[in-house]
């Protein structure tokens, strides 16, 4: 016998995984790529050289700021997602035909804790301070 309540909990660790991926470890790649001169574009060409003038403590510092940047990104818009859901009905995820957001008690809480997805699914987890 399949257990359900199971199977609808993997679809919203398989959303989790996704939003980690692509949207917090993308964000925190970028600032990467950025501090260590990795990106080329004209765009990007004075930030790049901003950049470089840092000392380490500075750059220790911004990527704390990114972090706690795409932290609150993330959470903002999961509650968003969630609010959207509960409140206004008309948006909702569906992962295999699930409403991950009836199965969570709140997306935006779903990212948190040592259990949470930021510690299981991000690249960069073992730089999250507690």
């Amino acid at each position: 016998m399949v257990n359900i309540k199971k199977m609808k909990h993997n679809e919203l660790q398989k959303f989790g995984e996704f939003i980690i991926h692509n949207l917090f470890d993308k964000g925190i790649e970028c600032y990467t790529q950025l501090s260590e001169n990795q990106l080329k574009s004209p765009l990007t060409k004075q930030l790049r050289n901003d950049i470089k003038e840092l000392n380490e403590e500075q750059l220790a510092l911004m990527r704390k700021v990114v972090f706690e940047v795409m932290t609150t990104a993330m959470h903002d818009f999961l509650f968003a997602l969630q609010e959207r859901n509960d409140l206004e009905n008309d948006i909702s995820i569906n992962v295999d035909e699930i409403n991950i957001a009836e199965e969570s008690d709140g997306l935006h809480g779903e990212i948190f804790t040592d259990e949470g997805w930021i510690k299981i699914y991000s690249a960069y987890s073992n730089e999250i301070e507690d």
